[in-house]
């Protein structure tokens, strides 16, 4: 498995759990305690999905998920809060994100979102190359 995720969590043991459990299901993991480092990752390694706190104390998650999309647009991004809204949650839907997780959460139930970005971002690359053979053949 070659995915590679950015996780960007200010609550230590949370971000620790989490990177463990994704790296001990064979993806490449990177780790941010704030979002600032975050924005720096993202501008220096290719991320294929970033899993982000809403509340990362210098910026918003809000902002990770605007940067990750704004340096690759196929880049899938979930964020988590313990302080959900209905209105944050839609905005971050709108900005494309890509699912947003409730605190506290089984890391079970964040791994099978993890599979299932891939899933769909391994989709949306072969009907991307469908397409362009049809165009060629047309």
């Amino acid at each position: 498995m070659s995915e590679r995720i950015l996780v960007a969590e200010d609550n230590e043991s949370l971000r620790a759990g989490i990177v463990e459990a994704l790296t001990d299901s064979g993806y490449i993991v990177f780790e941010a305690s704030k979002g600032g480092d975050a924005l720096r990752m993202l501008e220096c390694e290719a991320i294929h999905l970033v899993i982000s706190d809403i509340k990362l104390g210098d910026i918003s998650g809000v902002d990770v998920l605007r940067k990750a999309k704004e340096i690759n647009s196929e880049t899938e991004v979930i964020l988590m809060t313990a302080y959900g809204t209905l209105e944050t949650a839609l905005q971050a839907l709108q900005l494309g994100a890509f699912d947003y997780i409730q605190k506290p959460f089984d890391l079970g139930h964040l791994k099978h979102r993890v599979e299932t970005a891939f899933r769909v971002q391994k989709m949306k690359g072969e009907i991307e190359f469908f397409k362009k053979i049809q165009y060629r053949l047309e």
